[in-house]
């Protein structure tokens, strides 16, 4: 299932780049759907691209209240990698979530576009579960279910990119200050 998001912001473009993959961790506290967010890895390369590792942590009142229970903790965390190329202003991105590697896929990118009035960026990703890789999973379980499952996952992983978008802002604001 595809999906896109655009968000704006006063700041400047090089700013908010910057922020968004140096600062993730102090990012945290302005973020109500995730936990924790812990390093695990980090490459430089000559051209000054960063490929980062992250281990996300999300909150249990993420997830809608009436699938809560149904929601196993091993569905809250989820290990991010993210190429970070300053020279284009974008950032491509995975997502695995532990145990599911090979049942869904969820990648996306970044692109941060110079505004007149400060940054405007620009999300496109994809998510996809494969449920013929999910082991012991009853044939019954596909078609409509995973379509509905694809449908809720992609409006939280919106809501975690909108989240960590107004993270950066907010702490942009507070830096300010």
């Amino acid at each position: 299932m595809k999906f896109q998001l655009s968000e704006k912001t006063r700041f400047d473009r090089d700013l908010m780049f910057r922020t968004h993959r140096d600062d993730l961790d102090k990012l945290v506290p302005y973020m109500t759907m995730v936990e924790r967010v812990r390093a695990e890895g980090k490459e430089v390369h000559a051209d000054g691209t960063q490929v980062l590792t992250h281990r996300w942590l999300c909150t249990r009142e993420a997830v809608p209240a009436m699938i809560r229970p149904m929601i196993p903790p091993n569905m809250l965390v989820w290990v991010g990698r993210a190429t970070w190329n300053p020279n284009t202003f974008q950032c491509s991105w995975d997502i695995d979530i532990p145990g599911l590697e090979q049942a869904v896929t969820i990648h996306g990118v970044h692109t941060y576009h110079e505004d007149p009035k400060g940054t405007r960026v620009e999300l496109a990703g994809n998510f996809a579960v494969h449920p013929e890789k999910i082991p012991n999973l009853p044939p019954m379980i596909s078609g409509p279910m995973v379509t509905a499952f694809e449908k809720f996952t992609t409006q939280v992983i919106i809501g975690v990119m909108k989240a960590t978008h107004r993270a950066v802002v907010s702490y942009l604001e507070d830096q300010k200050r």
